[in-house]
């Protein structure tokens, strides 16, 4: 798909140097591609980061929106993007495609709209810098390899939309979508048992805990794939009014 975008998206280059584009479509060509990419802002009107947008943009290091009107960040859009270590996504965004921040090593942190309601194949793939991410309140589905050697994360939360019944062969949690985080220790569950490839938790951490909420108790074994399920405390808190979730410190 195109990208439609304002005439104040501005490309910033190492040399100094800045370009704007006024195309109504947003693609590698609306750029200077002599030049070295180091950061962009894009317009308010912007409605879609089409595919390969800025995939292996390897100096680009940050990435502002103005407004909130971007929808859709299509296959690859940021892929291979190694120094991108800043990105807010907009709370507009309905979908973000396969790979498309996968391989980006620097970033660190990462909130998930409340709108997206599917983390695809690959998203964030190979982010072996990312420590936090924030999971929206709506996401039912998260694809196979999706955060697969994320390296660097410790926890996760997921919301009580995962889904808990397979449906049309799909499950809530995708083929290795865990596999190779091998820091991950501490993975909460909102929801009952989620449903899930045998192999979204390959060579994950020997010490990674599975915690569920005692109220919600469908489907939930003692284990899952030799990881053990325990019963959380009052340490995990909703956050108000944002839909997303926060971990209270212990004493």
């Amino acid at each position: 798909f195109p990208v439609t975008i304002s005439a104040d998206t501005i490309f910033y280059y190492s040399d100094g140097t800045t370009s704007t584009s006024s195309d109504i479509t947003l693609n590698a060509s609306s750029r200077n591609l002599a030049k070295t990419l180091t950061q962009v802002t894009i317009g308010d009107i912007v409605t879609t980061i089409g595919t390969n947008a800025f995939a292996s943009c390897t100096s680009l290091t940050s990435v502002t929106f103005i407004g909130n009107n971007l929808q859709f960040i299509l296959t690859n859009a940021f892929f291979n993007c190694q120094n991108l270590y800043e990105i807010i996504i907009p709370n507009s965004v309905t979908f973000i495609g396969p790979t498309a921040f996968a391989s980006c090593f620097s970033l660190t942190s990462i909130t998930i709209p409340d709108l997206i309601s599917n983390i695809n194949s690959g998203t964030f793939a190979g982010c072996t810098g990312l420590v936090s991410v924030t999971i929206g309140s709506k996401v039912s589905i998260i694809g196979s390899f999706a955060f697969n050697n994320c390296a660097s994360l410790t926890k996760l939360i997921l919301p009580p939309t995962i889904k808990s019944v397979p449906e049309f062969g799909i499950s809530g949690i995708g083929q290795f979508a865990f596999s190779n985080c091998t820091n991950l220790t501490e993975i909460y569950f909102i929801g009952n048992a989620p449903t899930y490839h045998p192999s979204a938790w390959n060579n994950m951490n020997p010490n990674v805990v599975i915690f569920r909420k005692k109220n919600f108790t469908t489907g939930w074994p003692s284990s899952i794939n030799g990881i053990p399920v325990r019963l959380w405390s009052d340490n995990v808190i909703k956050s108000g009014g944002t839909g997303k979730l926060t971990t209270k410190k212990r004493n």
